[in-house]
C-alpha cells in the first residue's frame, strides 16, 4: 500500500473527479484491513479501519495483489465470488482508474 500511496500523489489522474473512501478486508497469510481515500485528484491509503467507507470490499490477499497488479479485474472477481462489495457498489469499479490498470 505505500507504493501505491506513492503513486496516487504521483499521478492525480487516478482519483481524478472521485471522492470516495474504499476498505478493504484482505483474509489470508498477508491480509487484514487497509484503507484509500480518493478526493478529486488526491489521493492516500492507510492501514487499519476508516470512518463510513463508500465501499467495503472483502476478498483474499491473492485477489487483491492480483486486482492491483492488473492480473485480475475486478469484475471477474465479483462475478466469481472471489470479491464481495458492501456500500456504493458501482464506485468499486473505478479501482481499475486508482489501481492505474
Amino acid at each position: 500500500m505505500a507504493e501505491l500511496n506513492q503513486q496516487l500523489q504521483e499521478n492525480r489522474k487516478r482519483t481524478a473527479g472521485l471522492d470516495a473512501t474504499y476498505q478493504f478486508v484482505l483474509d489470508g497469510p498477508n491480509g487484514g484491513s487497509w484503507w484509500i481515500r480518493a478526493n478529486s485528484g488526491s489521493g492516500e491509503t492507510g492501514t487499519g479501519q476508516i470512518e463510513n467507507p463508500t465501499v467495503t470490499v472483502f476478498t483474499t490477499d491473492e485477489t487483491f495483489v492480483g486486482m492491483a497488479t492488473g492480473e485480475i479485474e475486478g469484475q471477474d472477481a465479483f462475478f466469481t465470488g472471489k470479491l464481495r462489495v458492501e456500500g456504493d457498489a458501482p464506485m468499486a469499479m473505478y479501482l481499475k482508474q486508482i489501481f492505474g490498470t
